[in-house]
């Protein structure tokens, strides 16, 4: 809870977008309410007797606050450790960023979109002013999956993105993710040169000199009808399945609405069970679990099993470039790249060798993955982190939307379960 300037004795519980009186707080506190194990103020313990105040403290003790930069962004608590100040430093030490590595006196346009939450909307808003403080020209495209605003990088050709979003899937907690042009923000690397996480951390952490007296624009357009439309051919002859969509990514389950509404496939979510439970409840043919980027992701089989994420990586890769639904460049290498995550198991490389892929491994990063995946054309990147790139339309991203839909037509395509199609396809190999 943090003390609004407004009043000294109102607290704003963690998550929670409005005030309480001191008297709930401490209320609050007395009932062990488990949002206070969060919250700064946890330590107010004055006027209560020393057994409830030990008891209190006991079962408040704060749980090690991870660092706001992550190694893949900014993350933490919705409202507390990520707020709108903090979103505001982000736009403007990223805006910075851009300028540092643009032309002189250039003034960098940069895509920013949030994930829908009504939490979200102050960082959102917060992030633009930063942008624009810093002599930023920012462009709304509105909620989007980490898929989509890579897509309107590629369509845009834009200096970089900002995604206000959430890569976990606790609804307390938020993140922001960078692009530099088409690659995200990662480790500085001395080969290339490029805007780094590192150099983003120490202007956010140092003092901000402001690059001009004037304020970049704000402009808003919609990349949604475009990026859809790219994925529509999968959409077409599908048969009546029945799919649990578990995933706090609003856009995401916007877009699965949209491509399905001309077909008979039905989508179930279940917030009070597990998505296992909710796919033996329905008798579903397949469950997915994604992040809420819209990034990660798990399948679940017919009988409520999850699908490891190797055997999900080696079907996926197979239906990618056997079937050749989206054709390779035409400078693309004759033998098709797969990126494989550094952590992949031995095992997982043989297989995939085994079927006739040069199998290329680079970090697990997001940084790392993308600059693999761009570098060696390739069609297809993934591992144990459960993000599966796919590289489609001139770009590569970690599109959970796209893994989702190549699963739907691989179902469609017979009336088999789910697990039988993944064993055929390992047999095949």
């Amino acid at each position: 809870m943090n003390d609004r300037n407004s009043a000294a004795d109102e607290f704003c519980c963690p998550g929670e977008p409005g005030a309480i009186s001191r008297s709930v707080h401490r209320a609050r506190l007395a009932a062990f309410y488990p949002k206070c194990r969060g919250c700064v103020h946890r330590t107010d313990l004055a006027g209560f007797s020393d057994k409830l105040a030990e008891q209190i403290a006991e079962v408040h003790a704060a749980a090690p606050s991870p660092a706001l930069f992550d190694g893949e962004g900014i993350g933490g608590a919705l409202l507390n450790e990520l707020s709108p100040d903090a979103a505001r430093r982000a736009g403007a030490a990223f805006g910075l960023l851009l300028r540092e590595h643009g032309e002189e006196g250039c003034w960098p346009t940069v895509l920013l979109a949030g994930d829908g939450r009504r939490l979200s909307a102050p960082l959102v808003a917060a992030a633009a002013a930063g942008l624009r403080w810093a002599g930023c020209n920012v462009v709304d495209v509105g909620a989007a999956t980490s898929g989509c605003l890579a897509f309107a990088l590629c369509q845009s050709k834009t200096d970089g993105a900002m995604l206000v979003g959430n890569p976990g899937r606790r609804s307390h907690e938020g993140g922001l993710r960078f692009w530099n042009k088409e690659t995200p923000l990662g480790a500085a690397d001395a080969a290339t040169q490029a805007p780094s996480l590192d150099r983003l951390e120490s202007l956010f952490h140092g003092p901000i000199d402001r690059p001009t007296r004037a304020f970049g624009s704000l402009d808003r357009r919609s990349f949604e009808n475009d990026y859809l439309e790219s994925l529509s051919g999968y959409y077409h002859g599908l048969r009546p399945l029945r799919v649990v969509l578990d995933t706090p990514c609003r856009p995401l389950v916007e877009h699965v609405q949209r491509l399905s509404k001309s077909l008979e496939c039905r989508f179930f979510h279940d917030p009070r069970a597990t998505a296992s439970d909710v796919v033996v409840r329905e008798k579903a043919h397949l469950g997915i679990e994604i992040d809420g980027n819209g990034e990660r992701c798990r399948a679940i089989d017919e009988q409520g099993r999850a699908v490891a994420d190797h055997r999900l990586l080696r079907f996926v890769a197979r239906r990618v470039f056997l079937h050749r639904d989206d054709p390779p460049p035409a400078d693309a290498p004759g033998e098709p790249a797969i990126v494989v995550e550094e952590e992949t198991s031995a095992a997982t490389e043989h297989g995939l060798r085994g079927l006739g892929f040069r199998v290329v491994r680079a970090g697990r990063r997001r940084a790392q993955m993308h600059r693999a995946m761009e570098r060696e054309r390739a069609r297809l990147g993934g591992g144990p982190t459960g993000r599966l790139w796919h590289g489609r339309s001139g770009h590569a991203a970690a599109d959970a939307l796209v893994t989702l839909s190549l699963l739907l037509v691989a179902l469609s395509q017979s009336d088999r379960p789910f697990s039988q199609v993944l064993d055929e396809s390992v047999e095949a190999e």
